[in-house]
């Protein structure tokens, strides 16, 4: 087919449009390198149907636009004591005020009076701004007082009541099933990013092959072997649909999706470019995520790898400039604890599926995993050994990652 094997170089102009805009005009020369790389590798042809497609993707991206409307509507996608975060018909803003008892799913309307997003005064600040327009968030504002609140029944209250709980294994079920993290389990995630492994119990295309799998082999003594692939991605895509954004978990759900579609017509790195553009044209801004960086980057890695005899290593390697940006330093062990820790998540995740499918007589089973696995990581931290950096420079990463990729086409 025409397209097989070459939506990856639409993706790419796509992706060098948006960082060309948004991250510096220094890419625009990216940009044309690729053009005349595009002549040299394909042909002329191929260069000018790039180019129509990258003009249209452009013509039709949604641009996040701030709203001034003094009344809003619409429904909590994020919650906590301070504030909540929600999607109206236009955009999603985070309002601030006292919002105790409220769930995600909850309708609001009400009155805000809204206030500058707060910008970074130095090159090396956090930009809070591009962090919310990357969550499509646009505006802040504080209540003044709420109109209305319609409180209903959802799929997503009914899974929540299933991990529900005081107990560390309702957190960790909470964590897996919902991608919500409680204050049991926050001294625990903070260890896990210390040592660089948070990437393992945040919701992404590893867990959702992993509940692929498990779906698979109970179903399939109902459901024939010619349906069974439709079957799962239907449930795993209700799934994905009532529980909150999660931007790993969707990529790896969109292209599986577009696998099972079009199979035999596209392969993995050509699902994985739709879904980039896809991402791109709802939002131009998500590639200010470190979730987007971390799962569409390390994805397209394991792809171009192939089952590389060093695949951990090469991995690990790959994400190292992602884990400077945010820690400025590197933890020796977490090459290590990857390779080890991964089937024992990997254990824990099947069953606490288990457990909140058909209840507590598994939680001891779950307690136990918990336990093993909270003890590793408590040793691991101990006896961290750290190598300290400083902030990577935009020249550094674009350098490491023009000599890895040579190394991994070689």
């Amino acid at each position: 087919m025409f397209i097989k094997n070459y939506l990856i170089y639409y993706g790419i102009s796509c992706l060098l449009l948006i960082v060309s805009i948004l991250v510096h005009p220094v890419f625009y020369i990216f940009l044309i390198f690729y053009g005349a790389f595009i002549i040299y590798r394909l042909n002329l042809m191929n260069f000018i149907s790039i180019f129509i497609f990258t003009i249209l993707f452009f013509l039709f991206v949604n641009w996040p636009t701030p709203i001034n409307d003094s009344i809003i509507k619409g429904k909590i996608v994020t919650v906590d004591q301070k504030s909540v975060v929600l999607k109206t018909s236009q955009t999603k803003v985070k309002v601030y005020g006292d919002f105790i008892g409220y769930q995600i799913g909850d309708v609001l309307e009400m009155e805000v009076e809204y206030f500058n997003i707060s910008e970074p005064t130095n090159d090396n600040a956090f930009n809070y701004k591009r962090y919310l327009y990357s969550q499509g968030i646009t505006n802040n504002a504080m209540i003044k007082r709420l109109l209305s609140v319609d409180s209903t029944q959802s799929l997503f209250k009914e899974l929540q009541k299933r991990v529900s709980g005081d107990d560390l294994e309702d957190s960790y079920a909470s964590m897996f099933v919902l991608g919500i993290k409680d204050e049991m389990i926050e001294d625990y995630y903070q260890q896990l990013t210390d040592l660089s492994i948070v990437h393992l119990f945040a919701l992404s295309g590893l867990h959702i092959h992993i509940l692929n799998n498990l779906l698979k082999n109970i179903l399939r003594f109902i459901v024939s072997d010619r349906f069974i692939d439709y079957f799962v991605i239907v449930l795993i895509g209700l799934y994905v649909y009532i529980i909150p954004i999660n931007i790993s978990f969707i990529r790896a759900y969109l292209v599986m999706l577009l696998s099972v579609l079009f199979k035999g017509y596209l392969n993995k790195l050509d699902c994985l470019s739709i879904v980039t553009v896809l991402m791109l044209l709802i939002n131009p801004y998500i590639i200010f995520s470190l979730s987007f960086i971390f799962s569409y980057l390390i994805y397209f890695i394991i792809l171009l790898l192939n089952q590389s005899q060093y695949f951990n290593l090469l991995v690990y390697f790959g994400s190292l400039p992602i884990i400077l940006t945010i820690q400025y330093r590197i933890n020796i062990l977490s090459l290590f604890l990857g390779v080890i820790l991964a089937p024992l998540i990997s254990l824990l995740y099947q069953m606490i599926w288990i457990y909140v499918l058909l209840g507590d007589f598994v939680k001891p089973v779950v307690r136990i995993i918990i336990y093993f696995l909270n003890n590793i990581i408590i040793f691991c931290n101990d006896f961290s050994i750290f190598i300290n950096f400083s902030k990577p420079t935009l020249f550094f990463i674009l350098s490491y990652y023009f000599v890895y990729f040579k190394i991994i086409l070689k």
